[in-house]
């Protein structure tokens, strides 16, 4: 920190679409996974996470949590459920999202209607 501010480096957090791009690559990676993403659903989750950082509801939510539930609400029709159970489990023991939380919950809960309801 003392070196950033002796260097006037302005650093800036990861955004939701950093860890959605990473989350995806994790999906991806997979055994036996059969689910497909590609230019439309990408643009869903990069349309889905810039709502986000424009809603004030989110400022206090991590963007690794606003990632991981865009990911997951644009890609649930096209990846099987053990695939998604098996995903949750990865990002609640290794990525350190709680996926159980009433906060992540909230979180799933506003973008889901944002995007269902966003023209």
């Amino acid at each position: 920190s003392d070196i950033l501010n002796v260097l006037n480096w302005r650093v800036n957090p990861p955004t939701p679409l950093a860890f959605a791009s990473h989350y995806l690559d994790i999906l991806q990676a997979q055994p036996c996974q059969a689910s497909s993403y590609g230019p439309v659903q990408w643009g869903r989750i990069r349309s889905l996470t810039e709502q986000a950082v424009s809603d004030s509801f989110f400022v206090s939510h991590k963007a690794s949590s606003i990632a991981l539930a865009a990911v997951l609400i644009v890609c649930k029709t096209t990846i099987r459920p053990s695939l998604v159970q098996q995903f949750l489990a990865i990002a609640q023991h290794d990525l350190g999202v709680d996926t159980n939380s009433h906060k992540f919950e909230a979180i799933l809960q506003r973008l889901e209607r944002l995007y269902h309801y966003s023209p």
